[in-house]
């Protein structure tokens, strides 16, 4: 490893190890309650807002929020108009049925075509393109805590894969109760965790047993043998039952009028009673066939852990990863409360948590590493690029950004397993995780690729333009330049080191030869103004605290 890349990496380990437990949950009174922002958030507590709720925000939006109150901002990431577009095929002429730049949602297979990998490659530049195609969208970091949340890792049936993606869209906010029944005979789950094999024959456990730990109750503390805090070894088993007899329908179909989606089989469904454990009261289930399994949703939701455990997974992805006993008290249970009070409508409890007086006392000290997700998308976003029309040049650049979050440590639609991402579960490391030699390596390589326009962008003719940012302050000078991103990326923490360091950078440009024609000399300052930009630009956001919140 090079010796500047090596201080870089030691530098930002180093800043990573100092971020303990207890520094992540300063500024959380014990007697705090959710009460609303007093006033209208500053320019700070507006950024701290948009870059929790969203994936990035443009200059210009951000503009438009400032001056804003709380309550407004939110209602308006709430009420947004999303760009709905469908997975192209890019570079693939055997696909006789679907032409280069139409898509291949509605087109059968073919026996004499391999399609798997390249409609999986054009599905996961799609959703890039589809997540870039939608800034400063509260929709989108749903989007994704969904994908979290309900993981499915590499399903093979695009299609199905496709299905689960806008189904987690369209219902970003909507109800929890509902998204769990929907998402219980989903294709692509069913396939994931193996539904599609539970019949009264064979019994499949996998999805019944993630119902309970993962999605909904929680197992809790171990408290006897295939006995925990909130269900049972046997409450697994007989919920099992409940679920058998579905299976999903168009996996793979040469079939032009088939549709991908689910079908009840009754001749595999389990008819007989099935009897919970004193967890559920020992309530007894009586054969409902295709319905039977919406009584044990029912069941589940009755309890108010289930709205505790969903509140306290919200709660991580937006706030941050460890919960005090206070927060747990004064924050987390009035936000269930509010979710049951709400009928698990999701959107009061969002609107509640993001306009809260606890949420922005978290802009103060509350450092949390960037996922990799968000720490692409804020730049890519705030420094619009200009892509070309042509569709093969434009799915290669989402390909490459899609590696890119690979080698990052995040591959997107393949999480490590069914509970997600671990730096959002696994004490005490957390965020932590998202940090090592590859993945630091990789978040260099996308910055210095931004600020020259190389690699990439260079490649597939991605033009970064800085021209929002020049237009404003770049032609005042190294003071306002130092001054707007120290604000607007730093939280004005960046110190008078940095700041001397960063001048040189700036300033240390090699000048340009005299020229013997004004209008060249004008236009070699201008060029000489130019690369000491991207040199600023490149040397603040690889700085090891750039990586975190």
């Amino acid at each position: 490893m090079q010796r500047r890349a090596f201080i870089y990496n030691t530098a930002l380990l180093a800043l990573v190890a100092g971020i303990s437990a207890d520094s992540c949950i300063n500024g959380m009174a014990t007697t705090e309650s959710i009460k609303k922002l007093e006033g209208k958030p500053d320019r700070q507590k507006l950024i701290f807002l948009l870059r929790r709720a969203t994936l990035g925000f443009t200059q210009s939006q951000l503009q438009e929020l400032e001056g804003k109150d709380a309550a407004e901002i939110v209602d308006i990431l709430l009420n947004d108009s999303p760009v709905i577009t469908e997975p192209l095929n890019f570079e693939f002429p055997d696909d006789r049925l679907v032409p280069i730049g139409k898509s291949w949602l509605l087109a059968p297979y073919r026996t004499d075509v391999f399609y798997e990998q390249y409609r999986k490659k054009s599905l996961r530049a799609w959703l890039l393109s589809f997540t870039y195609q939608n800034p400063c969208s509260l929709r989108q970091q749903m989007m994704y805590f969904w994908l979290n949340y309900y993981a499915v890792s590499d399903v093979i049936e695009h299609k199905y894969e496709h299905r689960h993606l806008l189904y987690l869209h369209d219902n970003a906010w909507g109800n929890f109760k509902q998204i769990t029944s929907d998402i219980t005979i989903d294709p692509a789950m069913l396939r994931f965790l193996s539904g599609f094999e539970n019949t009264k024959e064979n019994p499949n456990e996998n999805y019944a047993r993630e119902l309970l730990e993962l999605f909904t109750l929680g197992r809790g503390e171990i408290k006897g043998k295939g006995d925990y805090t909130h269900f049972s070894e046997k409450d697994i088993r007989q919920i099992a039952r409940v679920m058998t007899g579905w299976k999903d329908c168009g996996w793979f179909t040469e079939d032009p009028v088939k549709k991908i989606g689910v079908e009840f089989n009754e001749a595999s469904h389990d008819s007989g009673t099935k009897q919970l454990s004193a967890h559920f009261d020992n309530m007894v289930i009586d054969n409902g066939g295709a319905e039977e399994f919406k009584s044990v949703i029912a069941l589940i939701f009755a309890k108010k852990q289930t709205a505790l455990h969903f509140t306290r997974r919200l709660y991580r992805w937006f706030c941050t990863e460890t919960i005090s006993a206070g927060t747990e008290k004064e924050i987390i249970e009035p936000l269930a409360q509010l979710l049951i009070n709400s009928n698990f409508e999701i959107k009061p409890v969002l609107k509640a948590l993001l306009t809260s007086q606890h949420f922005f006392s978290l802009a103060h000290d509350n450092a949390r590493i960037k996922n990799p997700l968000h720490f692409t998308f804020e730049l890519l976003h705030f420094f619009p690029m200009q892509i070309l029309a042509d569709v093969t040049r434009q799915y290669n650049f989402w390909s490459d950004m899609f590696e890119n979050l690979r080698c990052m440590g995040m591959e997107l639609l393949k999480p490590p397993s069914v509970a997600g991402w671990k730096a959002y579960y696994q004490a005490p490391a957390y965020g932590k995780l998202w940090i090592n030699s590859a993945s630091l390596q990789a978040r260099k390589k996308l910055v210095t690729h931004i600020s020259f326009s190389e690699g990439s962008f260079r490649k597939h003719g991605v033009n970064i333009s800085f021209n929002d940012v020049q237009k404003q302050i770049k032609a005042a000078g190294f003071e306002a330049l130092f001054s707007y991103f120290n604000t607007m990326f730093f939280a004005g923490q960046l110190g008078p080191e940095i700041k001397q360091t960063a001048r040189k950078v700036f300033e240390t440009i090699p000048s340009p030869a005299p020229a013997n024609q004004s209008a060249s000399s004008e236009t070699n300052r201008n060029e000489h103004r130019d690369a000491g930009f991207n040199q600023l630009i490149n040397y603040l956001f690889n700085l090891p605290i750039y990586n975190l919140h």
